[in-house]
């Protein structure tokens, strides 16, 4: 009779009785707590099962996102434009290196990750401090394209504009391109038919 029980009812029944006869004796309450064993084995079982189908779909995901992420990389380090992106709390979350080649901005200070700072910084080595960082301001809501003029000469064409997800504003997003070369040509041929 024992050998119909679960293994841990059947071994705590040796341990603490006289065997065949407790078993007789308690048959209904035995079998209750032979189903909850058996009951528990099943439930633990789906739950491993479960776990480990989590698991390879866990891995999975984390194994396409890895992909992805180095996709995206790779694409935003070939932008010849330079981007920068800034979260709503006013850190630095993404740039890439045609945006530090652009502004050549002290290392330490894409370390610090503050937008504050360095957006303080370019202001700084614009003609129009005034005007680059109006624009700044409201990147979070508008989308705007303008000419930026740096005391050294360089002309940069900048977008700024929201950065969403989902509808949600994560922070602004800009991008700067070079465009000195292009307007002191157009310039020269402009001069050039008068």
């Amino acid at each position: 009779m024992l050998e119909n029980l679960h293994r841990l009812l059947a071994r705590q029944i040796k341990k603490h009785s006289s065997g065949e006869e407790f078993v007789r004796e308690h048959a209904d309450f035995l079998a209750s707590v032979n189903d909850a064993y058996s009951q528990a084995d099943q439930d633990r079982t789906m739950v491993e099962r479960s776990l480990a189908l989590t698991s390879e779909e866990l891995l999975y995901k984390n194994n396409e996102l890895s992909s992805l992420v180095s996709l995206l990389n790779a694409t935003l380090e070939a932008a010849t434009d330079g981007v920068l992106v800034v979260d709503t709390e006013g850190r630095i979350t993404l740039y890439n290196q045609s945006f530090v080649d652009l502004w050549q901005p002290p290392q330490e200070m894409l370390q610090k990750k503050s937008w504050p700072d360095l957006r303080t910084w370019m202001a700084d080595r614009c003609e129009q401090p005034d005007h680059f960082t109006r624009v700044e301001d409201r990147a979070e809501r508008k989308v705007d394209r303008d000419i930026v003029t740096l005391k050294n000469g360089k002309i940069f064409e900048r977008f700024a504009g929201p950065q969403t997800q989902h509808g949600e504003v994560l922070g602004p997003l800009y991008t700067f391109r070079d465009v000195t070369e292009q307007l002191h040509a157009r310039d020269e041929l402009i001069h050039a038919a008068f």
